[in-house]
């Protein structure tokens, strides 16, 4: 269950961030401001009867409120995602911002802030299942804020080419995570059109998961970079007490110092390559990658480095465009599909790790 539902929170944060956006397309108005959140509330509406109708999930919220002359700022004071049949509070999130600016011919930036993440159900369920150490860990890792950047950039008007650049930051008490990626999308719809026009169109083709398996084929896709980032400066502080509670309830005779810390934190590095041993991604084209991230993560946890970045690059100088057939979708869950997307992937594209050296140590 725990499972289920963390998936699915993470779907309808997805389909929240595109149903924000979506808002900002429709009925243009002189009053712009006004009409914005018009429609952003309509749509978010709209958009938590479709999952209390369909899923387990019911989302209740307070309504933006949208303001700005330029630039405009649209903000939720609660958005709550919950159990539609016994209301129990799934995740909370608090002040929910999304911003609007540069609202040039050809590009568009738009920006999604949540203040404070909240999850006291899940909280609830890992206590019970795991023991002080485990739930200490989760504590210090949860989510608490998020903050997302997307640039849209029309490349090409007579193509209709555009360039997406999206950069996510989650926060944590011990760690922030990054995930950024840069991708460039073909439409025949995007010809000759806006990078306002474009956006509406795009998420408005993928604003449902019926509709954007019937579209989807249409678009002709080019991903450029992919990324995934950890930074801290003192993780070290944070794993500490932890790495010693274990340690000392598994050898409450022997004492701790940093050498056993370093010691953990090494046998906890052994433990991750046997893992990945076990799972195949020893030998694959991305051995060297995956490893030089296990390594920079335990040069983390003994604060020799504020972080490591692991990126899934184009071979060639940029990456070239495919299309996504609706075959794929359907059939994602089988083995012979994954592998042949993963076989794709090894061809066209090189898996690097950046360590970060910590220059507060």
């Amino acid at each position: 269950m725990f499972n289920r539902k963390v998936l699915n929170i993470f779907l309808i944060l997805g389909a929240l961030v595109i149903v924000v956006l979506l808002g900002v397309g429709y009925k243009i108005s002189s009053d712009f401001r006004h009409q914005l959140q018009i429609t952003l509330n309509q749509s978010v509406q709209a958009f938590s009867d479709e999952m209390e109708k369909n899923n387990y999930t019911q989302i209740e919220f307070k309504p933006f409120v949208c303001s700005g002359i330029l630039g405009y700022e649209c903000v939720s004071k609660n958005v709550t995602i919950m159990q539609r049949d016994t209301k129990e509070k799934l995740i909370e999130l608090s002040e929910v911002a999304l911003r609007l600016n540069d609202f040039q011919t050809s590009e568009l930036n738009a920006s999604i802030e949540i203040s404070k993440i909240s999850s006291g159900v899940f909280d609830d369920e890992i206590k019970g299942n795991v023991d002080s150490n485990m739930f200490g860990l989760y504590s210090i890792l949860k989510p608490n804020e998020l903050k997302c950047d997307q640039k849209y950039k029309m490349l090409d008007k007579k193509t209709g080419e555009m360039q997406i650049k999206s950069h996510c930051e989650i926060r944590s008490n011990a760690l922030n995570y990054e995930f950024s990626q840069l991708q460039r999308i073909k439409n025949e719809k995007m010809i000759n059109k806006t990078a306002l026009k474009s956006v509406t169109s795009y998420f408005k083709d993928f604003g449902s998961s019926q509709k954007s398996v019937e579209k989807i084929k249409s678009y002709d896709f080019a991903i450029d970079e992919i990324a995934l980032g950890l930074n801290s400066t003192n993780l070290k502080k944070s794993l500490y007490p932890i790495v010693q509670s274990i340690y000392e309830q598994a050898q409450p005779e022997s004492g701790f110092d940093d050498g056993k810390y370093n010691l953990v934190i090494e046998n906890f590095k052994n433990l991750s390559g046997f893992v990945l041993g076990a799972i195949g991604v020893l030998g694959s084209p991305y051995q060297d990658g995956v490893l030089g991230f296990v390594d920079g993560l335990k040069q983390m946890a003994t604060n020799q480095a504020s972080g490591v970045k692991i990126s899934l690059l184009p071979k060639q100088e940029k990456g070239s465009y495919f299309n996504l057939s609706s075959d794929i979708f359907l059939n994602i869950e089988h083995q012979g599909t994954q592998q042949k997307i993963l076989a794709k992937i090894f061809n066209n594209y090189d898996l690097k790790t950046q360590v970060i050296p910590n220059a507060t140590k």
